[in-house]
């Protein structure tokens, strides 16, 4: 089996092998000895992620089930009627979806340009915002987009900000761990979003650092949990699965890929089997994206499947059912759109194995077109 598929979700982490019988099974909330324990355990974990993303108390963790849910619950619990949602094309359907929901409570909903690379020109957007400056906005912002590897500066943030201080950012950080070496860099932004899936830890369990001072609603109600923001019972496993992942993320060094796939893709446009999409100066180092001439997704991941490779394509969480690439139409790409393929490897593959598999990978696909 050759795994191509880690944007997606990751095998679990070496470090969760026999972790579930050391934790307390009681419930966190509870009053008794064992509830105290496993709360304990859950306090240990927020403290790490303030230590480990260098965060000096400047945010506050809020537990949930992944990004899905936590793009909900800032996008929808920050914004009332008469706000502004600002978003782009390329962001995750947890988000783009939102819309029609927003639209219908009184929320106007902008979506900010971009270019062919994915980049968007800040004269442009700014001017955007310079049109709505008086009025409250949340703006999301994709890191690290899932399907491309493409990642943005955080930078920018700093400067909108600066600018436009009644716009709040919510940033869907969800790819960025140990796929970007700067991870950990939490600034500029009100929310940062997370998935434990995407590095090794459990499914099920995410989280979200936002700021102290960020008023936002609860979308549901009940114990009280998490001061009433996401009420229910804390899932102490997965919260303590996040620091074992993320420990044993410490001890591996990234490799450098990125070489590697520029000669794989050069190969494959040199036997015009894909379109020159170009090279995103700022990109992860596990991920590879091709945009085929003629062959549609289906067909190769069919194929690749057959082999044992297993890769992916369109968003790198959707229901299961292939669907197309949904920003390849905003950006004038329509009649490839169902021609796109994802290729996102282990950060810390060693060279010699990713070399082997993208031989493979190159193997079929030229059988097949």
């Amino acid at each position: 089996m050759i795994y191509c598929d880690f944007n997606s979700s990751t095998p679990l982490s070496e470090n969760l092998r026999g972790f579930f019988f050391e934790l307390p099974f009681a419930n966190p909330s509870s009053q008794n000895r064992l509830g105290k324990a496993a709360l304990k355990h859950i306090h240990q974990v927020e403290d790490y992620l303030d230590t480990h993303f260098k965060l000096n108390k400047r945010y506050i963790s809020l537990f949930h089930s992944g990004a899905t849910e936590g793009c909900n619950i800032f996008v929808k619990g920050c914004l009332n009627k008469g706000d502004i949602f600002y978003y782009f094309d390329l962001d995750h359907a947890a988000v783009l979806k939102q819309i029609p929901t927003l639209e219908q409570a009184g929320i106007e909903c902008i979506k900010l340009p971009l270019d062919k690379s994915l980049s968007f020109k800040k004269d442009e957007i700014f001017k955007v915002f310079e049109t709505h400056k008086d009025k409250k906005s949340l703006l999301n912002f994709t890191w690290l987009h899932n399907e491309t590897g493409r990642c943005w500066s955080l930078e920018v943030i700093g400067e909108i900000k600066k600018i436009f201080p009644n716009i709040l950012v919510h940033v869907d950080a969800t790819q960025t761990v140990g796929k970007i070496q700067n991870y950990k860099e939490i600034d500029h932004a009100d929310i940062f979003t997370y998935s434990g899936h995407k590095f090794g830890a459990l499914k099920g369990i995410g989280w979200s650092f936002f700021k102290s001072d960020l008023l936002a609603k609860s979308l549901t109600h009940g114990g009280g949990q998490q001061k009433s923001l996401r009420p229910g019972t804390l899932n102490t496993q997965g919260i303590v699965s996040l620091k074992y992942a993320l420990e044993e993320l410490d001890t591996k060094s990234a490799k450098d890929l990125k070489s590697i796939f520029k000669v794989f893709r050069s190969h494959l446009l040199e036997q015009d089997l894909i379109i020159d999409f170009g090279e995103f100066q700022n990109c992860s180092q596990n991920t590879c994206f091709l945009v085929f001439k003629n062959l549609q997704t289906q067909l190769v991941l069919s194929a690749l499947d057959i082999e044992g490779i297993y890769a992916g394509a369109g968003a790198a969480c959707s229901s299961g059912v292939f669907q197309e690439s949904h920003f390849m139409s905003s950006i004038g790409l329509a009649k490839y759109a169902k021609n796109t393929l994802r290729i996102s490897v282990d950060p810390y593959s060693a060279p010699q194995d990713l070399e082997l598999t993208l031989a493979k990978i190159t193997e079929i696909i030229k059988r097949i077109s």
